[in-house]
């Protein structure tokens, strides 16, 4: 997809393993989820 002016940048980087949103090593007994939110708010200058 091309990114536009309705696009917000949250991170960047060379591929996805530098902007994971999450980093290190999860150890569980069972299935996890991963949920990400992001607020937006208009800065005024």
């Amino acid at each position: 997809m091309a990114v536009g002016n309705d696009h917000i940048a949250i991170a960047i980087g060379r591929d996805y393993a530098d902007v994971s949103p999450i980093d290190g090593v999860i150890l569980g007994a069972g299935n996890q989820d991963l949920d990400v939110s992001v607020d937006v708010t208009e800065a005024t200058i």
